[in-house]
């Protein structure tokens, strides 16, 4: 989720909204530096350092290796880091919190330290604070108009991007992938962006985009308060489908020529969201898959299990377990929605939600054209498996167009070669090719 607890106790907070117990005494301006230099050192990846500072009881339930999980988990949608913007402190409980907002390209990063009168960090609290509104693009042969789109009341913010000297332009809605992400699709500590460069690329070749901010990126709290009934309606359906209601609509754009392009669980939602949309004249994947969900969680475990340094005995017990995940996935049926364990770290809601929205319950009954699109140094989605699924399902479909593409990656940028998310932080664009596979195949469909 968007809120992560690095605190191992027991209960819900180590710290509470009230005072209690005898008084203490804290040097505010020693653990203001302290906290302000321990969340420099996660930026910059010195995790033994903020380790060293912590109490033996939580640096115990807190190796440095997990500490460095949970700040990559967090950050790595927020863009890259820009400044500090400010700290504070307060006492609580008999001890100091200390919170300390940084600033990356596309959100704050919120960090809460609660340090004892030993100056010794007990807890950890990493949350997301404000979004960081992007300056709109205006170029001889595009602009970016900012737009509204979403389910409830609370709106999320999204850009149609226009090119010029073209009247009602082809217009293609972009639903992204996993996790809390904005509108760019920002991603990796070089701040990649893939979605803007789509976006930006289709626009210099006459066709308009729409997109958005996903919701739990812009609104965290509200997964916070569904934790146990999270679906993926909830966290892109129902935006992307106001998303295509927005394209319906916009006088500025062909309305009768829109196409939905989904990436990873985009492209997985894909068929759905057009079975449900039938102003949907063509979905693009890419890196989909027609797989479930659970299925690609479990090859990606397993690899890294096989992968680790533990013994042989080690990898087979994780191995069954994860085994056991998989097949109590599966045996969800609707009634199962309501119970609250967790499965490969989602509510059973969550799953439900998945398999009624898998891909090959609705994409045989769609006759609009369909372009499938794949790196193969992509390690999340495997071309063997996922991109092969499209072709097993459709094999007797004459209007599905395929490319794969030769080195790149899941993001469909060139790899530096690493076989994990760290090729994300290496500083890429959008190959050209897929943009004008993309842009030639709108303009012949």
């Amino acid at each position: 989720m968007q809120r992560l607890w690095l605190t191992l106790t027991v209960g819900i907070l180590a710290i509470s909204l009230t005072a209690c117990g005898g008084k203490a005494s804290f040097n505010e301006k020693a653990i203001k530096q302290i906290a302000v230099q321990s969340v420099s050192e996660m930026a910059a990846g010195e995790y033994d350092k903020v380790h060293d500072r912590m109490s033996p009881s939580y640096a115990a339930k807190m190796p440095a290796e997990n500490l460095k999980q949970a700040w990559d988990l967090v950050t790595f949608t927020a863009g890259a880091y820009a400044q500090q913007k400010g700290v504070e402190a307060e006492p609580k409980d008999g001890k100091a919190v200390v919170t300390v907002t940084s600033e990356y390209t596309s959100k704050e990063v919120v960090a809460k330290l609660t340090f004892n009168t030993h100056k010794q960090i007990e807890n950890i609290w990493l949350s997301y604070g404000k979004v960081v509104e992007q300056p709109l693009a205006n170029t001889e042969k595009f602009e970016e108009i900012r737009v509204e789109v979403g389910h409830t009341a609370n709106k999320l913010s999204g850009k149609l991007t226009l090119p010029k000297g073209i009247e009602k332009p082809p217009v293609v809605v972009m639903v992204q992938g996993s996790g809390s992400t904005d509108m760019d699709e920002t991603v990796g500590k070089a701040a990649n962006k893939p979605f803007r460069d789509i976006a930006h690329g289709l626009a210099e070749q006459g066709i308009a985009t729409i997109r958005f901010n996903k919701r739990y990126f812009t609104y965290p709290e509200e997964a916070e308060n569904h934790v146990n009934s999270l679906t993926v309606e909830d966290e892109i359906m129902k935006d992307a489908t106001g998303a295509i209601e927005l394209a319906e609509t916009d006088t500025r754009v062909d309305n009768s020529r829109i196409y939905l392009l989904g990436h990873s669980i985009g492209g997985m939602l894909a068929p759905k969201l057009a079975y449900d949309n039938q102003t949907v004249d063509g979905i693009i994947s890419l890196a989909g898959s027609l797989r479930g969900m659970e299925d690609i969680l479990f090859d990606q475990n397993l690899a890294v299990i096989q992968a680790s340094d533990s013994s042989e005995s080690e990898k087979l017990k994780q191995t069954k377990q994860l085994q056991r995940e998989l097949e109590r996935i599966k045996e969800l049926t609707n009634a199962d929605a309501k119970k609250s364990a967790k499965l490969f770290g989602q509510p059973a809601s969550y799953w439900v939600s998945l398999n009624n929205a898998k891909g090959l319950l609705f994409v045989h009954d769609l006759t609009i054209p369909m372009l499938v699109l794949q790196g193969d140094a992509d390690f999340q989605i495997l071309v063997g498996k996922d991109f092969q699924s499209w072709r097993d399902a459709l094999k007797n479909k004459e209007n599905v167009t395929y490319w794969v593409y030769g080195g790149l990656n899941h993001l469909f940028m060139p790899t530096a070669g690493a076989k994990d998310i760290t090729d994300y932080n290496v500083p890429g664009h959008v190959e050209q090719k897929v943009i004008d596979d993309i842009a030639n195949w709108v303009h012949t469909h």
